[in-house]
């Protein structure tokens, strides 16, 4: 049972790199799922953590072992775990992951999880692990894969002394033990089809902080498949599917990115929730107040600009009218145009018909004048005219 966190222990500040139990999220995943697979190698043993941070781990590997001693370089770290989880079972001691306060050959497991990448005395931490651990003892030890956790995303932890490629940390191992069995992990999000049998793995299933239940194959499976045939079936396998998340790959998204962006929230949130517990309830009333009367500023700016709006909508509103006042008289000057314009045109085909009847008239005149008739005629014409002048 996990230990209660006594009113005199101080917390620790979350700086995003050592691992609280009070954070959510993708981070959790990775560190609590460490913990309790390496639980089930330490029954009735006698357990080391190194680095151990705010024991939260330690407490974990204490619920199955005859003993447990978490050790850290930061005394910090030391008084909270040792306020916060210290017992029987249970201490903690400030001390280097390179010189480990411990006798030679006094333990049965050595548990350290992403602690090897802080510092370059890597080889001084694996000879000393080397020298406490019992004859047959177990190390269960993790580290970040420098080529997926950093180079590949192109990403730089700061907190991060020296990383190591998968080799380089096989071969560090190989040269203080004799077998080395090597894990991957990281968080994933897809599909897990399971074998069951002897090709089935174990599922933990997470039941509170520092508390888990180990069951063989998935943990509650909502679908069965089965294969079935009356000749030989196919050698059981698992098997796991993904795809992208967001256009990333999933280790991309889940691995490296989305802990840190989760982590930089809980920090914001908690120094929010730091911001308001340091409020009053006289300081709360006062921030209110002052709020209220700047609403209400902006309450009469809103009624001023709305007077504004209606000015304005009226001003366009006159001008529309006059525009309209205009259109319609621009439309009458341009019908009477129109109209002057086809009378033109009307007089201008009345005088040209009138020309095309003189000029014809004078045509007939002229013929008359050089006919016959008209010359055998002309001295009727001479007397004609004698006798209207003598009248």
């Amino acid at each position: 049972m996990a230990t209660q966190l006594d009113e005199h222990v101080e917390d620790l500040a979350f700086t995003g790199e050592r691992f609280m139990p009070e954070v959510a999220g993708q981070i959790a995943f990775e560190h609590l799922h460490r913990y309790h697979f390496a639980a089930r190698f330490c029954t009735g043993k006698q357990v080391v953590d190194v680095a151990c941070g705010e024991g939260y781990g330690s407490q974990i590997l204490s619920g199955v072992a005859d003993s447990v001693t978490g050790i850290d370089i930061s005394a910090e770290a030391v008084a909270h775990a040792a306020g916060r989880y210290g017992s029987d079972r249970l201490r903690f001691v400030e001390a280097s992951a390179a010189l480990l306060p411990l006798e030679d050959d006094s333990v049965d497991v050595v548990v350290s999880f992403e602690t090897i990448e802080h510092h370059d005395q890597h080889e001084e931490m694996l000879s000393e692990i080397r020298r406490v651990l019992r004859p047959g003892g177990l190390l269960v030890l993790s580290s970040p894969n420098k080529q997926y956790y950093s180079i590949d995303p192109g990403y730089s932890n700061p907190y991060h002394v020296k990383e190591l490629f998968r080799e380089e940390l096989l071969a560090l191992a190989g040269r203080y033990f004799g077998k080395v069995q090597v894990y991957s992990q990281r968080v994933v999000h897809g599909s897990l089809l399971v074998a069951e049998g002897k090709s089935a793995f174990s599922s933990i299933l997470g039941t509170g902080p520092d508390t888990s239940e180990t069951e063989t194959g998935l943990n509650r499976p909502l679908y069965d498949l089965i294969l079935a045939s009356d000749a030989g079936l196919p050698e059981a396998q698992s098997s796991f599917y993904e795809m992208k998340v967001h256009g990333l790959d999933a280790a991309t998204f889940y691995g490296v990115h989305l802990p840190e962006r989760v982590s930089d929230g809980d920090r914001q949130v908690a120094a929010l929730q730091a911001r308001i517990d340091n409020f009053s309830n006289d300081e709360l009333l006062r921030q209110l107040s002052i709020q209220h009367v700047a609403l209400q500023n902006v309450g009469e700016q809103v009624k001023q600009l709305e007077g504004l709006l209606a000015s304005s909508q009226q001003t366009l509103l006159t001008q529309f009218a006059g525009e309209g006042a205009l259109r319609d008289e621009l439309a009458r000057l341009v019908a009477q145009h129109n109209q002057d314009r086809e009378e033109v045109q009307r007089l201008q085909l009345a005088v040209t018909e009138q020309r095309l009847i003189g000029d014809q008239r004078e045509r007939e005149v002229q013929l008359l004048k050089e006919s016959r008739s008209w010359r055998y005629t002309g001295w009727l014409r001479r007397i004609t005219g004698s006798a209207r002048r003598h009248l």
